[in-house]
């Protein structure tokens, strides 16, 4: 808390994740961590880095030999025809931003979605009930245009499952947000019904890809 962009960029990286894992993606695993008492005031060893704050924060779990890259690179290694079609998917779903992948180098660099601090067109900014209602039937295309290697079968079973995704299932991911981020119940309640709108419109993109 107390980050640069804002503690709405925790919710949205809680969020992002928290449906892609529901979702069966490749997703770095998100973890709300509890940072202690002990440790206010102190700074990071980084000249932007905000003094910490005692509460919840957002992390997420540990990729064995990850390495960060900004290209969207090794289609074709480890089962990245299916890994890539959930990544594709979730930057349309949550109008994704900032492209950057992690890429596990022992593992064929198998390819994971993560930092989504900026995703929900948030652009240093908050997103909110009017930008949501705005975007919500758009066409999000931005850091790749080339699904022609996209496993089918994954394409299919994605588009079936983004439409089996009950509000039921938004909102318990919703709930889980801590309350001391000071995101608004108006904007949970926006956000929950984006994404239960806005999933039939990613699910028929992905029709669209095995015509």
């Amino acid at each position: 808390m107390g980050n640069p962009q804002g503690n709405q960029a925790l919710t949205t990286e809680f969020v992002v994740a928290s449906v892609g894992r529901r979702l069966g993606l490749s997703v770095a695993e998100p973890i709300i961590v509890h940072l202690p008492a002990v440790l206010a005031g102190m700074v990071r060893d980084h000249p932007e880095a905000p003094i910490l704050q005692p509460g919840p924060a957002f992390a997420s779990a540990h990729i064995a030999d990850a390495e960060e890259k900004y290209e969207f690179t090794a289609a074709l290694k480890d089962d990245n025809p299916r890994r890539h079609v959930g990544i594709w998917a979730l930057w349309e779903l949550f109008l994704g931003d900032d492209a950057q992948w992690i890429y596990s180098m022992s593992n064929d660099e198998a390819t994971y979605s993560f930092d989504h601090s900026l995703w929900l067109a948030r652009h240093e900014a908050d997103w909110n009930r009017e930008l949501l209602t705005q975007e919500v039937g758009n066409t999000w295309d931005r850091f790749t245009t080339d699904t022609s290697y996209f496993d089918p079968t994954e394409v299919r079973r994605l588009a079936l499952a983004l439409r089996a995704l009950a509000p039921e299932e938004i909102l318990e991911i919703l709930v889980q947000v801590p309350v001391e981020w000071e995101t608004s119940t108006s904007d949970l309640e926006a956000l929950g019904w984006f994404l239960a709108t806005r999933r039939f419109h990613v699910a028929d993109r992905l029709d669209a890809l095995n015509p």
